[in-house]
């Protein structure tokens, strides 16, 4: 889009631009191409298509690119008032890619309290695979970064709001720090997409995000992106992404498409729920902490206020009498799905052990998952009833407040990281 206009008209009229090219115009919704093959007029036409110098080059086969696909795209740029997107099949496909192009054998990322499965690319991939060396930042405070810092650190990557934590970073502060010394910023804000964060403006170097979520808003499709200049993500397009093969597929690409018109919608009102349901679970009996950026109870209430125009949909507490009455807890809830996922219109519900099932409870204690640990992604039904079923639930379950533990012991550690048992 030439113009620049609010996030609601672009998430609706954002995408139909330059870089659909043979697209037919008049089509209100935007068409699904499901075609797996592209023909050219002329020889040189598919040569300028894999050695020209195009951001988005022209179609040839559905693992270089889509039509759907780059309409898509090309509304997540406008989005984010980025140069260039790159959709991928899954979150996890975009942090991939944008980590194994920016880390070779010998070098050094730092990562803050990111989601259960990026440390496991860290440690799996990167580590084991390819010989690079990682470090977690167990401190909440940027200004503690640089002691996490090597000589041969080239990725700072953090998340925001942290999954399932919510963890919020002074980002302009981590962003000095890093560029200070030469080190990429790659941020996940999968939990407060472009309408709560404006992450480029901060000087983030890259964002690679799930679409599942928010972005897509009706758990009916799986899809990721990264987002950044123009070099970096043609760098990817014409490198990793056609040899690895994790590309979207049309069909999802259109739904998240289509889930996008009403992000700016979705948002507030996920914003406004969690923030009624972190405020009533804080004054109950049997909760002894919850983790809402909106509370002022929280570490980062200052920073987030500052730094987001909304709090988010996600939210976690810790029920008393530890991981037995999270999980009692979770079980009698009527409206609350049990799931793993996040970012839908269906409230969903996790425990601690759900999400990190491959570490201890030591480990997950150290990270900053104390037994009893509850995230809930809440979702867009009437606050009111969300409330009262976890009233209903809160009032049937037994604790033992003697296992109620928040000491985070790993705080401030300096050289840690978490034992993963594969399940094989």
């Amino acid at each position: 889009m030439k113009e620049k206009y609010g996030p609601g008209t672009t998430a609706i009229h954002g995408g139909h631009g330059p870089y659909d090219r043979g697209l037919p115009t008049d089509s209100v919704v935007a068409p699904i191409y499901p075609s797996t093959t592209f023909a050219f007029d002329t020889v040189e036409d598919h040569q300028n298509s894999i050695f020209g110098d195009l951001v988005y080059p022209m179609y040839t086969r559905a693992a270089s690119g889509n039509p759907t696909i780059r309409i898509l795209e090309s509304k997540l740029a406008d989005l984010y008032g980025a140069e260039a997107v790159l959709a991928t099949a899954s979150g996890m496909a975009a942090i991939n890619y944008t980590l194994m192009h920016l880390l070779n054998t010998g070098d050094h990322v730092v990562m803050g309290r990111c989601y259960r499965l990026t440390h496991n690319i860290a440690q799996m991939i990167l580590g084991d695979k390819m010989g690079v060396d990682y470090t977690l930042m167990l401190s909440d405070d940027v200004k503690d970064l640089p002691k996490y810092l090597r000589d041969n650190t080239k990725v700072l990557m953090l998340d925001i709001p942290s999954n399932p934590m919510i963890t919020v970073y002074d980002l302009e502060e981590a962003v000095k720090i890093a560029h200070e010394r030469g080190i990429t910023v790659v941020l996940d804000e999968t939990c407060a997409t472009p309408i709560n964060l404006r992450a480029f403006d901060m000087g983030v170097d890259v964002i690679a995000n799930s679409l599942t979520k928010y972005m897509c808003g009706h758990g009916d499709a799986v899809g990721g992106a990264i987002i950044s200049n123009a070099n970096f993500v043609q760098a990817i397009r014409k490198g990793l992404y056609p040899r690895i093969g994790a590309a979207i597929s049309p069909f999802n690409a259109w739904l998240i498409h289509q889930g996008l018109k009403t992000l700016h919608l979705r948002m507030p009102r996920h914003n406004q729920n969690a923030q009624a349901m972190a405020t009533h679970l804080e004054g109950h009996p049997k909760v002894a902490r919850v983790y809402y950026p909106g509370l002022a109870s929280h570490p980062q209430h200052e920073l987030a206020t500052r730094m987001m125009s909304g709090f988010g949909g996600m939210m976690s507490f810790v029920v008393k009498g530890g991981d037995e009455a999270g999980t009692a807890l979770t079980n009698k809830l009527k409206l609350g799905k049990i799931g793993t996922s996040f970012g839908q219109a269906e409230t969903m519900i996790e425990t601690g052990w759900m999400s990190h099932y491959e570490w201890s409870i030591e480990d997950r204690v150290r990270f900053g998952i104390p037994p009893g640990f509850v995230r809930v992604s809440v979702g867009l039904e009437d606050a009111d009833d969300l409330i009262a079923d976890f009233d209903q639930a809160l009032a049937q379950i037994e604790i033992d407040d003697t296992k109620t533990i928040l000491e985070l012991v790993g705080a401030g550690e300096l050289e840690w990281k978490p034992t993963v048992t594969t399940m094989e």
